[in-house]
């Protein structure tokens, strides 16, 4: 993430694989967010760490109403759009 638009007391960490979601990459004194593609949310791997630690989806890179209309525009891929999970500690 650019630190831009990075806040003083934020921390991102960047994960090579789905593989490497698990426990230690969550601090149980902060807010855990993740950021997923929804192809990689729809994953078994990612539905399993989401399912587990009852992760709520918060919003996504651009609004459900406008997902049919996106299709229209060559190049645009659903399966593209960023989500955003709150991971309850």
């Amino acid at each position: 993430m650019a630190s831009f638009y990075m806040e003083e007391d934020m921390q991102d960490i960047r994960l090579g694989s789905l593989q490497e979601l698990g426990d230690s990459i969550l601090h149980e004194e902060r807010v855990n967010l993740l950021v997923l593609k929804r192809e990689d949310a729809a994953s078994d791997t990612a539905r399993s760490f989401l399912q587990g630690h009852h992760a709520n989806k918060k919003i996504q890179s651009i609004p459900p109403w406008m997902e049919p209309l996106m299709t229209l525009y060559g190049g645009f891929r659903i399966r593209g759009i960023m989500e955003l999970y709150e991971i309850q500690n």
